[in-house]
């Protein structure tokens, strides 16, 4: 028996996702900052690492900097970073920033 036609469909009937072969993205290594909220010197990583690491969007998580739910600073080059403590602590044990 000899196959004539390329079958593009996967054996689970869905077409393979290009990105399944591509290599992953490497992680960045969380920048060690001293947090004002928290006190101490705590990770600090990028939003879209935010965005995955509470799998939610990006827009929620500028929202949760706008309420002050989360803590974050602004790089020299005006990026912002998140703190990793504060993704994980209940909302209503964050301090509020006055004055930002």
């Amino acid at each position: 028996m000899q196959l004539t036609k390329l079958h593009l469909v996967s054996p689970t009937g869905l077409i393979p996702n290009i990105s399944d072969r591509l290599p992953p993205i490497p992680e960045t290594v969380p920048m060690r900052h001293f947090c004002d909220f928290c006190k101490r010197e705590t990770d600090f990583i990028p939003i879209y690492q935010a965005v995955r690491l509470s799998s939610v969007s990006r827009s929620t998580i500028y929202y949760w900097m706008e309420k002050h739910w989360i803590h974050w600073r602004s790089l020299p080059s005006k990026r912002r970073v998140i703190c990793r403590e504060s993704l994980s602590m209940p909302m209503t044990c964050i301090p509020v920033q006055k004055g930002a």
